[in-house]
């Protein structure tokens, strides 16, 4: 009595995931009891070796699905009908924006909200919605990428794609998804399972790539929400634009009114004067050439 007593007991610390597989093994080993009792042929050493060969085998037959190995709380929120019904949502990012939550469709989407999962270790769910899908927000999830924006290492970060729901390599400043826990593993079609740290915020991307200078003064309405250093980078570039280019014309205008000036009071001076106004015309545009350059130096080194 005291072998299935310590049976059950066992029986009942496994995880419901493995509950219906071990119907079958608790089944066995209380046969197992039942013949030594009747028939005392096996000694308790041997009974407990047979037990453990038992569990053992049945427990690496069933291994538990990569799907499974979400951490973090999932919450259910409320989806239309046509995503509900999708067979691949799972491991989609969805965003959420004007109080409606749809796939996201958008690089390095600013309304990303999570990442679709099927068995979340701890979820909260709402009862009274109809249709309604777990979403992973922080902590780990498989997530559907693809190498469209390049191979994907651990340790990349991670933004959405204009792939609907896919995500893609980060390589550039923006709103990220989180960072890959381990190398993208793709098909045919570039597409995979990719273990993922969610985490969404904006983050500063450093990738020592020369860019030009529209292109990171087009992402600099993020500095606000990025890290210090990175805000910094900007707030600098914006000074340092604003500050040559008030000096230059401030320059330009003081030069160009004097030069009229001493123009009408001496005409016979004219050649000379021309000159020194193109000379200072040429020294305008050198110092908003040196502040852009410098704002240049500033966002990308």
């Amino acid at each position: 009595m005291t072998r299935v007593l310590i049976l059950l007991f066992v029986f009942g610390c496994v995880p419901n995931c493995y509950s219906t597989k071990f119907r079958t093994l608790f089944l066995l080993v209380v046969l197992v009891q039942k013949l030594d009792y009747a028939s005392n042929i096996m000694s308790y050493k041997s009974y407990l070796k047979l037990t453990t060969v038992i569990f053992t085998t049945v427990l690496m037959s069933y291994p538990v699905a990569a799907q499974d190995l979400t951490s973090g709380v999932a919450v259910s929120v409320p989806v239309s009908t046509e995503i509900f019904n999708k067979e691949d949502i799972f491991g989609k990012i969805l965003s959420y924006d004007s109080g409606t939550f749809a796939v996201a469709t958008s690089e390095y989407d600013p309304s990303m909200y999570g990442v679709v999962v099927r068995n979340p270790v701890i979820s909260l769910q709402d009862t009274s919605l109809d249709e309604s899908l777990l979403v992973v927000s922080q902590g780990t999830a498989y997530v559907t990428a693809s190498n469209t924006n390049g191979n994907i290492y651990e340790g990349d970060f991670i933004t959405s794609s204009s792939n609907s729901g896919i995500a893609q390599l980060a390589t550039r400043s923006g709103t990220i998804l989180g960072v890959a826990l381990e190398d993208l593993v793709y098909d045919n079609s570039g597409k995979g399972e990719l273990l993922v740290s969610v985490d969404i915020r904006n983050q500063f991307i450093d990738n020592n790539l020369r860019v030009n200078l529209l292109d990171a003064l087009r992402s600099g309405y993020d500095a606000p929400f990025l890290t210090p250093v990175a805000s910094l980078r900007y707030i600098l570039a914006v000074l340092i634009i604003l500050g040559s280019f008030i000096l230059g014309f401030s320059t330009f205008g003081r030069s160009s009114t004097s030069g009229i000036q001493a123009l009408g009071r001496n005409p016979l001076a004219k050649s000379a004067i021309q000159v020194s106004m193109m000379f200072n015309f040429l020294l305008t545009a050198l110092i908003m050439f040196l502040g852009l350059f410098l704002a240049y130096l500033v966002l990308t080194l």
